[in-house]
């Protein structure tokens, strides 16, 4: 019985040219020893930026200024941060843009600010926030 099975897979190999071949094996523990790790920090590194900027609320208070409370959330306390403030009008043009510095301070900082505007604004956003220049004047 044993020589049947070795000429039928015999015929296989021919036939339709298998092979027995086990070197996908190493390719895939090699795509696995590394791949995991980086699905790892990648996972990790994207979840936890290094800030996070949320509106929380703004309020038109005339035709030239509007103003914005957001929350900084950062890893590293000593850093101060640079974030560029938008007000925008009714179709969503801007209308007014500042650079508003903050300083190194807690993790979680709650601001408030007034952005002036050349027209009557609607709303208020976050363009961006980065990490400060060296040698910004911290105000």
């Amino acid at each position: 019985m044993s020589g049947k099975n070795m000429y039928s897979e015999e015929l296989m190999r021919e036939r339709y040219g298998r092979r027995n071949s086990g070197g996908w094996r190493y390719v895939a523990l090699i795509i696995l020893l590394i791949g995991i790790p980086w699905l790892i920090w990648s996972a990790w590194n994207y979840s936890n930026p290094p800030y996070k900027a949320t509106v929380i609320s703004y309020e038109t208070l005339s035709d030239e200024k509007i103003t914005i409370t957001f929350t900084l959330t950062r890893r590293d306390e000593t850093q101060p941060f640079l974030c560029t403030l938008l007000a925008e009008d009714f179709d969503r043009n801007v209308v007014g843009e500042i650079e508003y510095l903050v300083k190194a301070g807690p993790d979680k900082t709650k601001l408030t600010t007034e952005i002036p505007t050349r027209l009557r604004p609607v709303a208020a956003s976050i363009l961006s926030c980065n990490a400060a220049p060296t040698g910004q004047a911290v105000k």
